[in-house]
C-alpha cells in the first residue's frame, strides 16, 4: 500500500491480499503534519511531513489510475469519500465496521462454518450456564458479577454482549480431553476494554487461578497489556513457551475489537480485527500437559494478583 503526495510512503509487502474486499483510509492533518494510512479500520503506517500540504490549482481527481502515469487499478472499487479534515482513528475503525454490517452474512453462520471445538455466543438472559452454541454441548459456568445482556459488539448482530468490571468474574468451561488440540489452536473474541489491568487484561486463556507460568498450569493465554499491546503465551508439547506482544496501542479503550490467535505447529499468529499484528516461531504441536479449564475474562499471575477484564466481551470461539 503506497500513498504519495507529501513525499512516498509504503507498507510492509503484501499488505494487501489479492482477491480479498478491503476497506482503505489515507489520511493527512495539517496540525501535526503527519500522513496515516489505515488498513481494515487500523493504523499500519505514518510518515510527518517537513511542509504543509500542496492544494495544486486546477489539478483534476482520478480514480482508479494516476493522471501521470499509467498505474491502472485492476479490480473493484466503490465507495470513495474525500473529506476536508482527517478522521479520527475511532471515526475510521466505525466506516470499516459500518461497511461490515452491510457485507457479512450472519456471524453465527461464519464460526459455525468452520467448525469450532467451541463456541460461547456470551448473550445469555440471565442465569448462570455459559451456553454453548457449536452444538457440542459444552457449556460452562458464568460467575457472580458478570452484567448479562448487554448491548452486543458484533455489527448488524442481535446478541447481547458480557460486561465485566475488573473484579475476579468471568466464565469457566471445565477440563476436558476435547480443549486439548493435538495440531493447531485458533483463539477468537469479540471485546470493548474500558480500562487497562496494571499487568495483564486476559481475554481467555486455559488456566484456572493457578499460581505459576508452565505447560501444565497455564497451556495458553491471549490477553491485553496496560500499553494496548495484544500478549500470547503459548506452550508447546515439549515445554518450550512463546510469550510475545504486538506494539502497543492496537486494541484501543473504548473501542470495539475482534481480536484472534492462530497456531498452525509452525507460527503462531495474532490479528486486531482482520490485520495480522505479531507473530512468533513455535514448532511442534500444542501441549497436552495438565487438567485446567478454560476461563474467559481473568486468570491469575504468577505473584497471585487477578489478571481481570474491564468492559464488554463476546462470541468466544475455540478451534483446532
Amino acid at each position: 500500500l503506497r500513498a504519495r503526495g507529501l513525499g512516498l510512503m509504503e507498507t510492509v509487502t503484501d499488505a494487501l491480499v489479492v482477491g480479498r474486499v478491503h476497506h482503505l483510509v489515507a489520511s493527512f492533518s495539517d496540525a501535526d503534519k503527519t500522513l496515516r494510512l489505515y488498513l481494515d479500520g487500523v493504523l499500519i503506517k505514518t510518515a510527518v511531513s517537513a511542509t504543509a500540504m500542496n492544494l495544486l490549482s486546477g489539478s483534476q481527481l482520478h480514480i482508479g489510475r494516476n493522471g501521470v502515469s499509467a498505474e491502472a487499478f485492476d479490480g473493484r472499487i466503490d465507495e470513495v469519500a474525500i473529506y476536508g479534515t482527517a478522521l479520527s482513528d475511532q471515526r475510521i475503525a466505525e466506516h470499516y465496521l459500518a461497511g461490515l454490517a452491510h457485507t457479512l452474512r450472519a456471524y453465527d453462520d461464519e464460526v459455525l462454518a468452520d467448525v469450532p471445538l467451541g463456541y460461547w455466543p456470551l448473550s445469555e438472559p440471565s442465569g448462570t450456564v455459559m451456553v454453548d452454541a457449536s452444538g457440542n454441548a459444552r457449556d460452562g459456568v458464568i460467575d457472580a458479577g458478570v452484567s448479562l445482556a448487554q448491548a452486543g459488539l458484533i455489527p448488524a448482530d442481535s446478541d447481547t454482549a458480557w460486561e465485566l468490571n475488573a473484579g475476579d468474574e468471568g466464565g469457566t468451561v471445565a477440563h476436558a480431553a476435547w480443549m486439548v488440540p493435538t495440531t493447531g489452536l485458533s483463539v477468537e473474541a469479540w471485546v470493548r476494554l474500558t480500562a487497562y489491568d496494571a499487568d495483564a487484561t486476559v481475554i481467555l486463556a486455559r488456566s484456572d487461578l493457578a499460581v505459576s507460568n508452565s505447560a501444565a498450569n497455564k497451556p495458553w493465554q491471549v490477553a491485553v497489556l496496560g500499553t494496548g499491546a495484544l500478549s500470547i503465551a503459548i506452550y508447546n508439547s515439549v515445554g518450550a513457551r512463546a510469550a510475545f506482544n504486538s506494539a502497543a496501542g492496537v486494541i484501543p479503550l473504548n473501542t470495539v475489537c475482534h481480536v484472534a490467535v492462530t497456531w498452525d505447529g509452525i507460527t503462531v499468529r495474532g490479528y486486531v480485527n482482520g490485520v495480522l499484528v505479531s507473530s512468533a516461531a513455535l514448532a511442534g504441536s500444542p501441549t497436552t500437559s495438565g487438567t485446567r479449564p478454560i476461563s474467559g475474562g481473568r486468570t491469575q499471575g504468577t505473584s497471585g494478583n487477578i489478571y481481570s477484564f474491564s468492559g464488554k466481551i463476546q462470541a468466544v470461539a475455540l478451534y483446532r
